[in-house]
């Protein structure tokens, strides 16, 4: 390339966009040139790795977690656990087709189907109630960890992935895990950064040109800068900003900076120490926080997200002082009435506003671009940064909605509001390829309600937390 260069000046190189990318692999007695590359199936022959034990349901994960396995070498058995009449058999026929879909990756899997129907009832009619789903999985784990030894399994395999479902959290996957001295592997536990790369790639497709890391917590995952530089490389990105706690900022900030990242929104619900505490069950002090708050507005635009709450109220006019240090707006959000939140009463905007001009009368509208999303900003001559407010609730914006979430199971979600979405860890796992992914993306946009059904009752019952994105 520099030769050419040197010899051809008028020539221009566009390393982003290149109209052609040309490949040369040079080995110890051949070299060859290429264009086009087209990916093989990846991973390591199977049987190279040892032999676990899959246990295998009538869903799309487990059959995705065990093809996982076998890809990283891994010869696999399956368990399947019938229990009729609870289960049909129709149900133990489709485990059967997703074991024979399975073979051509495979190779030969022996699978054992367990009479579970006398455990099951003894569990429900011995054990209490709140506890019958985890002592039915722990059931399971023994039962399966016997056939694994006896077939010389060093591991057991699941389909599960954190927070997909209520009994998967981290707390109920330990009680399970404990039961067993055999590892039990969960490859399918969240989407890894090349597949969160497609489907952003998948987006671009469709449009979407501006991403947003959140969770959850997001800085917690290894690997975040990177995963941001690989957005920001993809042609025709704007924008990759991040929501964070703020307590693992400072650590990465110049990390996230030199990946590209384009603004980050810390939530900070309150600046008193024992709320703080109270609200997040840790011990960090929110001046900490600030501390971190103030350092990154030197280098990109900062927002602080707080969540209205009824305990907090004292804590308005702290936070929204914090809109005086340059660089910094601080947003106040209507709580969202989903998961725990369905209970809770709301604090809607405009009470906050009412009480914030007590001390700066002047905040007016302003109509400045501060971000990509629904919040409408409020600015005074004594502050530096803005005021906004994210009102869903008592001033819904559904029809302006712009928003599509992607979990970190890997379920595109139109509306927070419910549950349903298109799930593209499947997708992507199944072998999908662009133009497929792209589909679905484009099915999931125009699934998008009208509107939200905060209020109504029937809306989704997965926290913030759980729900990430």
């Amino acid at each position: 390339g520099g030769l050419l260069l040197s010899r051809f000046h008028h020539l221009r190189v566009d390393v982003e966009n290149p109209e052609v990318t040309v490949t040369v692999e040079i080995r110890e007695k051949d070299a060859y040139i290429h264009k086009n590359q087209i990916p093989g199936a990846g991973g390591i022959p199977v049987g190279t790795g040892g032999k676990a034990a899959l246990l295998l349901s009538g869903g799309i994960d487990s059959p995705v977690a065990g093809y996982m396995m076998a890809k990283r070498g891994l010869e696999l058995i399956a368990v399947h656990f019938a229990s009729p009449p609870y289960t049909s058999d129709r149900a133990r026929q489709k485990v059967i087709t997703l074991g024979e879909k399975l073979l051509p990756y495979t190779g030969r899997i022996r699978l054992f189907i367990v009479p579970f129907t006398e455990i099951q009832e003894q569990l429900k009619d011995r054990g209490p109630e709140e506890y019958f789903t985890l002592l039915m999985r722990r059931a399971m784990m023994r039962v399966a960890e016997r056939i694994a030894l006896r077939e010389g399994c060093g591991g057991l395999i699941t389909g599960e992935s954190v927070g997909q479902v209520a009994s998967q959290t981290l707390q109920a996957i330990g009680v399970t895990d404990c039961v067993t001295s055999l590892p039990v592997l969960r490859p399918a536990v969240g989407l890894d950064k090349s597949e969160i790369v497609a489907i952003a790639r998948a987006a671009l497709d469709c449009g979407i040109d501006t991403f947003k890391l959140t969770g959850g917590e997001p800085l917690v995952r290894r690997g975040v800068p990177v995963l941001v530089a690989a957005l920001k490389e993809l042609p025709g990105t704007r924008q990759v900003t991040l929501t964070t706690n703020g307590l693992l900022l400072g650590d990465q900030l110049d990390a996230l900076v030199a990946a590209g990242l384009d603004a980050v929104n810390v939530s900070l619900d309150t600046l008193d120490e024992t709320q703080y505490h109270t609200l997040t069950r840790r011990a960090f002090a929110p001046g900490a926080v600030v501390d971190t708050v103030r350092a990154a507005a030197r280098r990109l635009p900062v927002k602080i997200n707080a969540v209205l709450l009824p305990e907090t109220a004292d804590q308005w006019l702290p936070l929204a002082r914090l809109a005086a240090d340059p660089g910094v707006d601080v947003r106040f959000i209507e709580q969202m009435p989903i998961g725990k939140g369905e209970a809770a009463p709301g604090l809607a905007g405009d009470k906050v506003l009412a009480a914030l001009r007590r001390e700066w009368p002047d905040l007016a509208p302003c109509h400045e671009p501060r971000g990509n999303g629904p919040a409408h900003y409020y600015k005074s001559a004594g502050l530096t940064g803005r005021i906004g407010f994210i009102d869903a609730v008592s001033h819904r914006f559904c029809a302006s909605c712009n928003r599509l979430r992607l979990t970190c199971t890997g379920m595109l979600r139109p509306c927070l509001c419910y549950d349903d979405g298109t799930d593209l860890r499947a997708l992507l796992r199944s072998g999908a390829g662009p133009d497929e992914l792209k589909k679905a993306v484009e099915q999931a946009i125009a699934a998008k309600p009208e509107g939200h059904c905060f209020g109504a009752g029937y809306g989704s019952r997965q926290t913030m937390n759980r729900i990430g994105g």
